[in-house]
């Protein structure tokens, strides 16, 4: 009744916003389209996969009195690669500036996308991880084209959990040129042994190319278990930290953060949503596009008979 009052030019208005409108809503289809379309072509683990992370647990190093001191090089609680053997050697870092920053400030967004990976040196899955993903996470450093960080935390109260852990801090204090080969060749490690024993540390230390300096200390802070309460620091840090409506994100190891954003799927997804963000897609939008591609429960994914 009301469409009968409306005169000739009202209709064509209306029917001109009707069109602009499906128009709209078809482009941002098509780009729905145009991010997903790639989840089928060979890396369905993107959307199927989740991530599989031991789940963070209550610790016995919140019975040590937490550290207010951090490491040199990881005010973030975490070591930053700007290439396999560049570490930021000051005690913070803006990405965008290239300055150091206060510890209160958050990392500013840079020209290329910044990788968090939390790990605990004792879990299985951050080795699966690493396994599936460190040579393409060295080649993304290696040429420049993104960033890395890896935040070591206590999750499962091994020996190695917290060994481990301080001899990543003392490696960062010491010689940060060698964290990566540190960090990768303690999983490395385990993964040829089938076992996370505290061997390891020693054994990948002992390997590092350090100087006589850099070992000396390096093998005394290690002895000594110096950066202990910093680890129950940055540990009580990650738990903490939650995104911009307040859910938490480390739930637990591994948990990989693009760009500050959770990366919620499979270990062999990484790559191809990595190659996404550095098409210039954000990795929140890969992530909205994808869910919204995947059918509702019951809803028929098949083309039905006519």
């Amino acid at each position: 009744m009301a469409q009968e009052q409306l005169t000739k030019n009202e209709k064509r208005v209306a029917a001109r916003e009707k069109a602009a409108a499906m128009r709209l809503a078809e482009k941002k289809k098509a780009k729905r389209r145009k991010i997903t379309g790639w989840v089928t072509a060979g890396v369905g683990v993107l959307a199927v996969g989740a991530l599989v992370a031991f789940v963070v647990i209550g610790n016995n190093a919140s019975k040590v009195a937490a550290s207010v001191t951090a490491p040199a090089n990881m005010a973030t609680d975490g070591v930053i690669l700007t290439s396999p053997t560049k570490a930021v050697e000051n005690t913070g870092y803006n990405l965008e500036s290239g300055k150091a920053a206060v510890s209160s400030e958050t990392l500013a967004e840079s020209d290329v996308p910044h990788v968090e990976v939390y790990v605990d040196y004792s879990c299985p899955h951050c080795g699966e991880f690493e396994e599936a993903n460190s040579p393409y996470l060295t080649s993304l450093l290696e040429s420049g084209r993104a960033t890395l960080e890896v935040k070591p935390i206590v999750v499962l109260n091994t020996p190695l959990s917290f060994s481990g852990g301080n001899a990543a801090a003392c490696v960062a204090n010491y010689a940060p040129s060698q964290f990566l080969d540190y960090n990768n060749g303690i999983f490395a490690y385990n993964a040829e042994t089938g076992t996370a024993t505290q061997s390891a540390v020693r054994s990948v230390l002992k390997d590092l190319d350090l100087t006589t300096d850099e070992r000396k200390q390096i093998n005394a802070c290690n002895t000594s278990d110096e950066f202990g309460n910093w680890l129950q620091t940055a540990t009580e840090n990650a738990l903490a930290r939650t995104n911009e409506s307040g859910e938490k994100l480390v739930t637990g190891t591994p948990t990989v953060l693009v760009d500050g954003v959770k990366f919620p799927y499979g270990y062999d997804g990484f790559q191809p949503f990595m190659e996404k963000v550095l098409q210039g897609f954000s990795a929140q939008e890969i992530i909205d596009a994808t869910e919204a591609d995947q059918p509702e429960p019951g809803e028929e994914t098949t083309i039905p008979n006519e």
